[in-house]
């Protein structure tokens, strides 16, 4: 069976950049609710020691999380804690934002 080959030549494709603008808010889903965030913050060197400092020693910095999502969401801050509250005990779980964390800082950077 012969395969017909086109004579017309195909333009390549350009690889797509997927990073947002660092410049402008955000909009990440958390749990199916848009949330804007600023996305200077991964820009931040001291913002990014926050995220360091909690991995290198979870343990001891453990509450270093609170000032970090307030720092990242700003005044989106409560709009995160009521996507990520339980429905049925009204409670904004550590386990829940531990679990949708990774995922909202995907989101804000995909290329990484």
């Amino acid at each position: 069976m012969a395969t017909h080959a086109s004579t017309k030549p195909r333009a390549l494709k350009k690889p797509q950049d997927h990073k947002q603008p660092k410049d402008e808010p955000q909009t990440v889903t958390v749990n199916g609710v848009s949330i804007n965030v600023d996305g200077s913050k991964l820009d931040d060197l001291d913002f990014l020691e926050s995220l360091y400092d909690m991995s290198s020693d979870p343990e001891k910095n453990v509450l270093e999380i609170v000032p970090f999502l307030r720092g990242l969401f700003g005044d989106q801050y409560g709009q995160f804690k009521d996507a990520i509250r339980d429905k049925d005990t009204g409670t904004a779980t550590v386990s829940k934002m531990a679990e949708v964390l990774p995922d909202v800082l995907g989101q804000l950077n995909p290329n990484s």
